[in-house]
């Protein structure tokens, strides 16, 4: 069963052949958790923050 951790970011990915395919859940998994970091943490600079 495929990952469902942000599956279009993981298809850019793989679309693209940016990332080895057995490490495309981590890549995703990452991203994921930045972007929920970047939520929470309102006093971060703009263009690092996720709306």
């Amino acid at each position: 069963m495929e990952n469902q951790l942000l599956p279009e970011f993981q298809e850019f990915l793989r679309s693209r052949r940016l990332v080895n395919k057995k490490y495309i859940h981590f890549y995703a998994y990452w991203a994921s958790k930045f972007l929920s970091f970047s939520n929470k943490n309102m006093g971060l600079n703009y263009e690092l923050q996720v709306r």
